[in-house]
């Protein structure tokens, strides 16, 4: 080949090369939005409280009809938790049944894609959440729920979601933990699989049905970052990222913690994974950028981030669609049940004997005059019910879940085991009056919930018994009872206890890591149950005892007192201090 021919060739391979880097890529968007942990939620007020919120399933509505009239094709989707919370889905769970739950009109009506069911969304019980799914025109998701006999699925596994041409796999699990926490009858007939494995066994599957991009919708947290596998764990977000890198995005819920973040995959992929938090405070919205250069190349590319809806208005014929709802939901929990004749305050609860608490002992020990002793936990922090009349709607603020009322058979000891392991997530060992003696985890500070180290649904105590919880002592050996009633304590001797049904069914661990009780035994210690939640027991006490003079039965001190009476004023004043305001 002469010298000419070859400069010739080589000038033709470079204006090849170039014209090749000049190509456009020609990109298509869509925009994911993801809902979580709404609980309830449905209107910019907290009913509970009497008061305007800043969430709302409203404000989700007024956002994603905003992106739409600028011409965005938007995935809708909620990551479970919708039908326990807020009193509207309580009204429309149990009290009126007749008609199309609201919250089954609104994700019908304004635009939602597909929900994958929530713990607290099983623990409304099967009469509610069958029904809401069959008011549903779109799939209730739950890939890991499974017919107990057939071993079908339960709920719907995924779904291929059509948008802008785009095809869009979504694959919905929920927390196996439920079953370890929520009374058998609420999940009969259902088998519960590990999360990340169910999702990879799907994924050939799903990848044969040729999707442009690959969803998981979890009702999870994110878990630890780098911890190690272990089955049907509760938190499985990271784990899901790094052992199925064919999911290109992970939507969280259950721990309520906003989260952006991602894992990179030894080939470069990355899989991102988004958890707006609870309430419709915010929302994740992720773009997604479906390009195609015009030598037939394509690529996806992913832009993430968490929205707050602070500033967004709702839409007034949002409001104007639910106004019948609202004003039978008020009409509802306005209503009175009886009267308080001083104030009651939650605060308290933390450091002593509180009329907060105790009015649940009470409310336990009157719904089953057989127990002997009661065991209960402040459910709220920063409750204050001001006396005068007591409506339903401090029946909100007083017990915050569905629970029912268990009366079980638990030895002395056992009883002991259990308020060793609650005391140990909630206070430390001391070694003088200046150390504190709240678990305090200073990350926390500014949030909505208290800074403890652990949640303080699991700070039980009890009343029927005289007991001290010393705090020089180490884990295990705190808490010396001296006597049931007027009788001396035997540990060998076995008592009848009244709890809830979180705790009877092993939540919190209590029953299980503290008292020892393998959870398979749990359901043969339980004597009696209640028919209804407990609120309605509430209810019926109140109306007993109207007006209700609030009153301390329960016996039980932190020890020695000259150094945790110091100790409590200091981490009070820090606790409360730093509140989200």
């Amino acid at each position: 080949m002469n010298r000419s021919l070859l400069k010739a060739l080589l000038l033709f391979c470079c204006i090849l090369t170039l014209s090749g880097c000049r190509k456009e890529e020609q990109c298509q968007s869509i925009r994911i939005v993801h809902t979580t942990d709404v609980h309830g939620r449905l209107f910019p007020y907290d009913l509970v409280n009497d008061q305007p919120s800043e969430g709302s399933y409203a404000r989700v509505a007024a956002y994603v009809q905003e992106l739409k009239e600028s011409n965005q094709e938007v995935l809708l989707l909620d990551a479970g938790d919708i039908l326990q919370g807020q009193p509207t889905a309580y009204y429309y769970n149990y009290i009126d049944t007749v008609g199309v739950h609201p919250l089954a009109t609104f994700f019908n009506q304004y635009g939602y894609d597909a929900i994958t069911m929530g713990n607290h969304d099983i623990e409304t019980g099967h009469s509610v959440y069958d029904k809401f799914v069959t008011q549903l025109n779109i799939p209730a998701l739950g890939a890991n729920v499974l017919r107990e006999e057939s071993e079908e699925p339960y709920f719907q596994p995924f779904v291929i979601v059509n948008k802008g041409g785009r095809r869009i796999a979504v694959i919905g699990t929920t927390t196996p933990s439920l079953t370890d926490n929520l009374p058998a009858h609420l999940w009969s007939g259902m088998k519960l699989t590990d999360q990340v494995e169910t999702v990879r066994k799907y994924v050939d599957e799903i990848k044969a049905s040729k999707p442009d991009m690959i969803v998981a919708l979890i009702h999870s947290g994110s878990g630890n970052r780098d911890g190690a596998y272990y089955p049907k764990a509760e938190h499985v977000g990271y784990q899901m990222a790094r052992e199925v890198p064919e999911l290109d995005l992970i939507l969280l819920g259950h721990d309520h913690k906003e989260l952006l973040d991602s894992v990179v995959h030894q080939n470069g992929k990355v899989t991102y994974l988004l958890n707006p938090g609870s309430d419709a405070m915010s929302v994740s919205d992720t773009e997604v950028f479906f390009c195609k250069q015009s030598n037939g190349a394509s690529s996806i590319k992913i832009t993430p981030k968490i929205v707050s809806l602070k500033e967004v208005e709702p839409d007034p014929s949002f409001m104007a669609s639910f106004a019948k709802e609202r004003e039978a939901v008020d009409a509802f929990i306005s209503s009175p049940v009886g009267h308080l004749t001083e104030n009651i305050d939650a605060r308290s609860s933390f450091f002593r004997p509180a009329t907060f608490t105790d009015l649940i002992h009470q409310v336990e020990q009157f719904t089953f005059p057989k127990a002997e002793i009661t065991l209960t936990a402040p459910l709220d922090f920063n409750v204050l019910l001001k006396k005068g009349t007591i409506s339903i709607r401090d029946l909100f603020k007083l017990y915050r879940y569905e629970n029912s009322l268990y009366l079980m058979r638990l030895s002395g000891e056992e009883v002991r085991g259990a308020l060793e392991e609650s005391y140990d997530r909630w206070i430390q060992t001391m070694s003088g009056p200046a150390d504190g003696l709240i678990q305090i985890n200073e990350e926390y500070f500014g949030g909505q919930y208290l800074a403890t180290a652990h949640p303080t649904y699991n700070f039980d105590t009890a009343s029927g018994i005289t007991y001290t919880v010393d705090v020089r002592r180490p884990r295990g050996e705190r808490v010396r009872i001296t006597s049931v009633g007027v009788a001396p304590f035997d540990p060998q001797r076995t008592y009848l206890v009244a709890v809830n049904s979180y705790r009877g069914s092993g939540g919190g661990g209590l029953l299980t890591k503290g008292a020892g009780i393998p959870v398979q035994e749990l359901q043969d210690r339980i004597v009696e149950t209640t028919e209804r939640d407990l609120r309605h027991y509430f209810m019926l006490f109140l109306q007993k005892y109207d007006p209700y003079t609030p009153t301390i039965k329960a016996k039980w001190s932190f020890e020695p007192r000259e150094w945790t009476e110091p100790a409590i004023q200091r981490d009070s004043t820090t606790l409360f201090s730093h509140l989200k305001q």
